[in-house]
C-alpha cells in the first residue's frame, strides 16, 4: 500500500500501488484536490507538480488557473507579503509555468485524465467528487461530501496551515501560510496593474490556450 503523499520522482516507490496522480500549477488548488481525491479513495494517490513516468493505466487529475493568479498566489505562500519581482526573476518564473502548462498538456495527450478548472471547483467541490466517481467508480453521498467539504474548507485549512511547520505538513500537504483570499481578483489587486499587464505579456501564449485570455 502506497500512502498518500507528495512525489517529485518515483524512486523506491512501487508503481502498482499507484491509484490516481494529482498534477497541478502551483498555485491551482492541487492540494485542495489532491485532499478530497485522497479522503475518497484513501492510498495511492499522489500530488506532483513534476512529470512522473507512471503506467498508462494509472489515472491523472490536472488542476489549471489563470495563471497569473496561480503565480502570485504561489508566490505570497513561498515569500509571504513581498512584492513580487520584476525582471529578469519575473521572467524566469514566467518561464517556469511555461512549462508547467506543457506538463499539463503532455499529461492531458498521454492519460487517461481529468482537467478540473480553479475557478470552477473552487466555489463547487463536486465537480471533484464526480470527476473521482466518473474514474475510479468510488461513489460519495450528499452526507459524506457534506464532511468532506467541511472538513477541508477553505477556513479549516487557512486554519490549518498557520501552524504549520517544516516545509509542509505530509498528512494535509499545506504549507505554512498556504492560503490567502484565494480569489484571482484578489491576486490582480496584490500583484498591481503593472505585474499584473507583464504577466498577461509573459504568459500570453498559455493564457490563450487555456481560455483566460
Amino acid at each position: 500500500m502506497l500512502q498518500n503523499c507528495y512525489l517529485d520522482s518515483l524512486a523506491g516507490v512501487n508503481v502498482s500501488d499507484l491509484k490516481a496522480v494529482v498534477y497541478g500549477i502551483p498555485g491551482s488548488g492541487s492540494t485542495y484536490v489532491w485532499q478530497l481525491v485522497a479522503a475518497v479513495l484513501h492510498d495511492g494517490v499522489v500530488k506532483t507538480h513534476s512529470y512522473l513516468d507512471v503506467p498508462k493505466t494509472v489515472p491523472v487529475v490536472i488542476t489549471i488557473r489563470d495563471m497569473r493568479a496561480a503565480l502570485v498566489s504561489n508566490h505570497r505562500m513561498l515569500f509571504g507579503d513581498t512584492p513580487l519581482p520584476d525582471h529578469p526573476e519575473l521572467v524566469r518564473r514566467c518561464c517556469d509555468y511555461a512549462k508547467h502548462c506543457y506538463l499539463a498538456d503532455v499529461l492531458t495527450d498521454d492519460y487517461t485524465s481529468h482537467t478540473l478548472w480553479y475557478e470552477s471547483f473552487v466555489e463547487h467541490p463536486d465537480i471533484i467528487f464526480d470527476a473521482v466517481e466518473q474514474t475510479w467508480g468510488a461513489v460519495t453521498n450528499s452526507q459524506e461530501r457534506d464532511r468532506l467539504r467541511t472538513k477541508f474548507s477553505f477556513r479549516a485549512n487557512r486554519e490549518r496551515s498557520a501552524i504549520v511547520t517544516g516545509d509542509y505538513d505530509r498528512e494535509t500537504l499545506l504549507h505554512r501560510n498556504h492560503l490567502h483570499s484565494g480569489t484571482n481578483a484578489s491576486c490582480r489587486e496584490y500583484a498591481g496593474e503593472y505585474i499584473w499587464a507583464d504577466l498577461t505579456h509573459l504568459l500570453r501564449r498559455q493564457l490563450s490556450q487555456h481560455s483566460y485570455a
